[in-house]
């Protein structure tokens, strides 16, 4: 999370800035949070759990299946096509 606030945000800030994060336990770090506003000029609100069905429609209606779907067929694949054992003389 560092590298992307110090290598991506930092540049492309410009001034005052409010980011919206999720509620991933790495964006509520106070050295995350510290870095962002103290740094980086920017504000840093959180999103409530469970709101992403009405933040994010597409994650829920579409992405939800596409990675259901993307899911399945890895399953199919590596059930027709199983991992080679490693012999335990290398393991």
């Amino acid at each position: 999370m560092k590298e992307w606030i110090t290598k991506i945000w930092r540049p492309s800030v410009d001034g005052c800035r409010m980011l919206l994060l999720d509620s991933l336990r790495v964006h509520k770090m106070a050295s995350i949070r510290e870095l962002l506003e103290d740094e980086c000029s920017t504000q840093v609100q959180y999103i409530p759990p469970g709101v992403t069905g009405l933040s994010q429609p597409m994650d829920v209606s579409v992405m939800r299946t596409f990675k259901r779907k993307i899911e399945d067929l890895y399953v199919k694949y590596h059930t027709e096509h199983p991992f080679p054992r490693t012999p335990l003389s290398d393991a």
